[in-house]
């Protein structure tokens, strides 16, 4: 492949990348038992934020 190629291709898959880490990020707190993941319709304090992640001791 040529350079300019793998230039042009380097954003998409970054953006693919950084999609499937959000969109992934309910299972991993699920399953790690310490966080805690709530939508922002449910924050009347965060109502400006569209998730917000909260540790449970």
């Amino acid at each position: 492949m040529e350079k300019e190629t793998l230039l042009r291709l380097a954003q998409p898959i970054a953006t693919f990348a950084l999609a499937m880490s959000i969109a992934t990020l309910p299972f991993i707190a699920k399953a790690s038992g310490v966080m805690q993941i709530e939508p922002s319709f449910n924050n009347k304090n965060f109502s400006g934020h569209a998730i917000r992640v909260k540790l449970i001791k």
